[in-house]
């Protein structure tokens, strides 16, 4: 299979419940105009030509899938798969719970979040075709911001490549004052994203494995790990807060 050619297949994290949200809904399942935050996402990954789904579910999972499943009722062209992360240690633990149910090599697999709806699926599509064309082990999809806090850092060297995602709990104040940002959505070589999940630790503030040490791993092995960055930093705007959620819906009431 040529690089042209490759399939890609998603992981959409919609595990965790959103303690600021002070909810027993699942955090995916909040709704933006009478719809689950989860569907938009859904939407932009199948309107980008993703077919082939798995779902990383825990807090309150028959709902979330329940959810899921009657959106694939009206989408039969979908394949969904449901994978368990039973405890919350991490991003980088839940897509290692995806991983029986998608291919070790010759595919891309793009990393979602179910609590970032307004990701465009021309976004997703033209990250897929950029990593292919340039034969990336990873990419990013990176933003700026003039108020980076919360987010972690993409740290370039002195020529411009990218070296590694700093989580701004473990940044230095050099690091902290980076505007170039992790959106937490990534599209892998299958089989860089399988080998350097095998080689992350939790040593780290959060005592987590965090997906985002796979940029260190694969830069020191030498393979091209590129940014994405996107012109319109507000589809990668999360929800964590009831506020937030309020925010976004008043943003897509003025797009429409």
């Amino acid at each position: 299979m040529s690089v042209a050619e490759k399939k890609t297949y998603a992981i959409i994290l919609a595990a965790g419940k959103g303690k600021r949200m002070k909810s027993d809904l699942p955090k995916v399942l909040h709704e933006i105009s009478g719809r689950p935050m989860i569907e938009y996402v859904l939407e932009s990954a199948k309107n980008a030509g993703v077919h082939d789904i798995t779902a990383v579910v825990g807090f309150g999972k028959e709902k979330v899938e329940e959810t899921i499943l009657m959106w694939q009722k009206t989408n039969s062209n979908m394949n969904i798969d449901f994978a368990e992360q039973k405890e919350q240690n991490g991003t980088g633990h839940a897509v290692m719970c995806a991983e029986s149910y998608l291919p070790k090599e010759n595919a891309n697999i793009l990393v979602l979040l179910g609590d970032v709806p307004f990701i465009k699926s021309e976004t997703i599509s033209s990250s897929i075709a950029r990593l292919n064309e340039e034969n990336a082990s990873m990419l990013i999809m990176s933003m700026k911001l003039s108020d980076p806090s919360g987010y972690g850092r993409i740290i370039r060297d002195s020529a411009g490549n990218v070296k590694k995602i700093c989580e701004e709990k473990d940044a230095t104040d050099d690091e902290k004052i980076v505007n170039e940002l992790n959106t937490g959505t990534f599209v892998y070589s299958a089989e860089d994203l399988w080998s350097s999940l095998k080689k992350i630790d939790s040593d780290n503030a959060q005592k987590e494995y965090y997906l985002t040490d796979t940029v260190g791993i694969l830069v020191n092995e030498n393979k091209k790990v590129i940014a994405n960055l996107a012109a319109d930093p507000n589809e990668f705007i999360g929800v964590n807060s009831k506020e937030q959620l309020k925010d976004l819906e008043e943003q897509l009431s003025q797009t429409i």
